[in-house]
This record gives C-alpha cells, sequence and structure tokens, in this order.
C-alpha cells in the first residue's frame, strides 16, 4: 500500500474516531487488533506511539480486549499532524488544540517511541565468527 494511501485512510479513520488532547493524541478502540494495526501504519508514515492494552467497565462489567495508542513527543506529534489532514469538525478541533510542536534537533538518534531510540547503521564490518543468540519476549514477540 503506498504511503499516500495510507495518510487517506488514517485522516478518515482520526477524522471520526480520535482524541486532540493538550499535547497529545490518542486513538482507542475495544479492536485491540485495529489499534495494532494502526499503529503499524503509523510507522511507516514515521509516526511512533505508545500501545497500551486494557479492561474497560460498562456498567460493572470487565470488558478485555480494548486497547489504546498515545502520541504524545513532539517528534512524533510534528510527523503525525504533517501526515494526517482531518476532515470536518475534527479539522476546525485541531486549529484549537495547543500542541508545542518545536523543531527539535536531533543529532545522531532518532526517536523510536517515546521511550527508546535507535541510531542508523553507518557501516557494518565483520568482526569475526560468534554465537548468535535469538530472544522472543512472549506476547509481543517483537525481538
Amino acid at each position: 500500500m503506498r504511503l499516500a494511501h495510507i495518510a487517506v485512510f488514517l485522516s478518515a479513520l482520526f477524522s471520526c474516531d480520535l482524541g486532540l488532547g493538550k499535547g497529545s493524541v490518542e486513538f482507542n478502540s475495544a479492536s485491540s487488533k485495529l489499534v495494532r494495526d494502526v499503529t503499524a501504519l503509523l510507522l511507516r508514515l514515521g509516526v511512533a506511539g505508545r500501545y497500551e492494552e486494557f479492561e474497560a467497565n460498562f456498567k460493572g462489567k470487565r470488558l478485555p480486549g480494548y486497547a489504546v495508542l498515545r502520541i504524545g513527543n513532539t517528534h512524533n506529534l510534528t510527523r503525525f499532524f504533517s501526515a494526517i489532514s482531518f476532515i470536518g469538525a475534527k479539522r476546525t478541533r485541531k486549529k484549537k488544540v495547543h500542541i508545542n510542536l518545536k523543531q527539535v534537533q536531533w543529532q545522531h538518534q532518532r526517536p523510536l517511541s517515546e521511550d527508546a531510540f535507535y541510531d542508523p547503521i553507518v557501516s557494518i564490518e565483520s568482526d569475526g565468527a560468534a554465537n548468535t543468540y535469538d530472544l522472543t519476549v512472549p506476547k509481543y514477540h517483537n525481538f
């Protein structure tokens, strides 16, 4: 899927279902899979956020399977608002949201999320043979 198509899809989705707060945006859903997929699409646009699953309470019943994506640091908010356009009422609300989007000067490190960074690979040099280990994190399988 092209990045332009992803941006149009997410713009329509977020115009209907996105929380705009002071200094952050949030996307909530009863479908944790939907929130995970939206998180992956935003990563393709260069926007990282914090994904969390939770149980909702409704009339005394616990409802599992809910999730939220929060985007709250300046770098990711700048990328988010550059990539996503809003339609209708959200367009007006976006103008009223007070978010300090100063240009952040990143030297070598680029934010991967609000509390993790990565450095771009400049070169790879052989250092000989060594044992290699593969780690699996239960539930997330990110490594």
